[in-house]
């Protein structure tokens, strides 16, 4: 008995270690592209800033930066969890607590974050082909699909506040495991 369970903590350790290793390169890979997306975000600044591009180009590689730094801290979040824990993050509403941290919960916030992004770049879109709607340079049905658009991410955003609801239940003891994933 003795020896299976040496022989399971040497193979949990390994998986752990194989874990972190992967989880760490994920950091430094999404690290390095940060630093590549904010060079290019500043080349575009200066583009702008000397009315080369438009300011809806510069907008772009900024949401860019942005949603890379989101990437980044996700993976972060990812490593943190596996140090702690030994396995593969989860994200399923009925996983527990790590080291009485909710891994899962701060995931859907920074996926929260990110489609509050989205919907920021949007809007300034639909701003513009309003104007371009008024002064007849563009049709209206573009306009349309981009508060369609606008629609999804909305929706995109009430779902995941819900989850935070279903998870913040879970947390709190007031729903089950199966309850919750039901």
């Amino acid at each position: 008995v003795a020896v299976m369970k040496a022989a399971d903590y040497i193979k949990d350790s390994w998986q752990k270690k194989q874990e972190i290793a992967r989880m760490d390169t994920e950091v430094k890979l999404k690290t390095a592209y940060l630093g590549s997306v904010k060079e290019t975000e500043s080349e575009a600044k200066l583009r702008f800033s000397n009315g080369l591009i438009r300011e809806e180009e510069y907008l772009v590689r900024k949401q860019a930066v942005d949603r890379a730094e989101l990437d980044l801290k996700k993976s972060e979040l990812n490593l943190d969890e596996v140090k702690m824990s030994g396995d593969a993050p989860r994200n399923e509403l009925s996983a527990p607590l790590v080291g009485g941290r909710d891994f899962v919960s701060e995931r859907l916030e920074i996926e929260k974050k990110g489609v509050e992004l989205d919907a920021e770049l949007l809007g300034r879109r639909i701003e513009r082909f309003r104007e371009l709607v008024e002064k007849g340079l563009v049709r209206g049905v573009q306009l349309e699909q981009i508060q369609a658009e606008m629609s999804a991410q909305k929706v995109t955003k009430g779902k995941i506040q819900a989850r935070l609801g279903l998870r913040k239940s879970f947390v709190a003891g007031e729903m089950t495991s199966r309850e919750v994933e039901i």
